[in-house]
């Protein structure tokens, strides 16, 4: 069986300069783990689609008293949540949705945590090259976007095109405060 790629923005998506500065200034990685690859670890907590802003602050919160088994075992579930999304056949409008909400939540907990960029224009750019990139690497995600209805805020400025599409951005916080 071969293992797909995610068609929908992941942990793996986030740039190594947002991931390195998250984790040099807002993870404090296990005491007891020796060996742990935080970088890893930060971008499959930030990237998980399952976790609201309040319960991955409290895996970051946690992660300095965390055994090895406990770590071990929460990759295991983000590995496989991953998984689960990219096979769903049918549910690509709310996965692009909680793939959105996610991105844009992760740079907003690296904001709180002391690290990402206050530069609005500058995590703009961020996010919306990791959403080009993505959309020119994926023919399923291409076939998906052409099939989305117009007017959804949070996808169309993390998958759109380069501009942010000003006439949804102010929905893009209610969006997150409201959930999915």
């Amino acid at each position: 069986m071969s293992i797909r790629k995610p068609w929908f923005l992941c942990g793996a998506d986030f740039p190594d300069i947002f991931i390195d500065d998250f984790v040099e200034k807002a993870v404090i990685p296990p005491v007891f783990v020796s060996d742990f690859d935080t970088k890893k670890f930060s971008r499959m907590v930030l990237g998980a689609l399952s976790l609201s802003l309040e319960e991955k602050t409290r895996i970051f919160d946690s992660l300095p008293t965390l055994s090895l088994f406990q770590c071990d075992e929460l990759e295991k579930v983000f590995t496989d949540e991953t998984s689960s999304f990219t096979n769903l056949p049918d549910e690509f409008p709310i996965v692009l949705r909680l793939s959105a909400a996610s991105v844009i939540g992760a740079y907003a907990l690296a904001l709180h945590r002391g690290a990402g960029t206050a530069d609005v224009a500058e995590e703009t750019a961020m996010i919306q090259a990791m959403g080009s990139a993505k959309r020119k690497s994926s023919k399923r995600l291409q076939g998906f976007l052409k099939t989305m209805p117009r007017h959804q805020p949070v996808v169309d400025y993390v998958y759109g095109e380069t501009q942010l599409r000003h006439s949804g951005a102010p929905e893009i916080p209610e969006f997150l405060r409201q959930g999915i």
